[in-house]
Formats: structure tokens, sequence, C-alpha cells
């Protein structure tokens, strides 16, 4: 097994937040241009990337999958909602991250 660094999980989460940056920028520009959504859907795959990357070391953990989590919604992708929310909830996080995740949840059911 090949020891995962943990400048990757930086590395993607730069990039995803980055992509999130200019998507919002673009939104301000051009508010139906279709970059968006592929750019927010592009940040999403970094961003899960991340998270399924972190080991279960609180906050971190819970924070990568709760920005993941989010990203997914924003992209309609449930499942995946389920699956980062479920993995955020691991381990012994904050309260307030945890009722944070379980809101993300209570969105995708609406």
């Amino acid at each position: 097994m090949v020891p995962i660094d943990s400048t990757d999980i930086n590395a993607l989460h730069r990039q995803a937040m980055k992509l999130v940056d200019s998507a919002n920028a673009l939104a301000r520009l051009k508010p139906d241009d279709v970059r968006i959504a592929e750019m927010l859907h592009t940040a999403y795959q970094y961003e899960a990337r991340a998270a399924r990357l972190c080991p279960l070391v609180q906050p971190s953990h819970a924070v990568l999958h709760r920005s993941a989590a989010t990203l997914a919604l924003d992209c309609d992708e449930v499942e995946a909602v389920q699956e980062l929310v479920d993995a955020g909830l691991a381990g012994n996080l904050p309260e307030e991250i945890a009722v944070e995740l379980r809101d993300i949840l209570r969105r995708v059911s609406k």
C-alpha cells in the first residue's frame, strides 16, 4: 500500500477551491454560462477525492467531507452526498460540524 501524502490532499483541496472561486466569479459575470456547472462538478470531484484520502483525523476529516458533500449537493450527486455525509460523521468530530453534515443530508431529502 502506497502511503498517502497530506500534500496530495491539500493540493486536491486547493484545486477544488480555485475552481469554486472561478465558478463564482464567472457566475457574477455570466450567470447562465454552462461552464459554471462543469467547474463545480470538477471541484466536487477533487474535493471528494481529498475527503476520501484524508485519514480519520478530526476535524480535518469532517471538514473535507462537509465541503465535498456540499459540492455534491450543488451538483445533484445525491448518492454521493449520502456517502460523504456518512463518512464525515465517522470518528469523534466536533458537534457543530456533525450538525452541519446532518443539515446537508436533510437538504437532499427536500
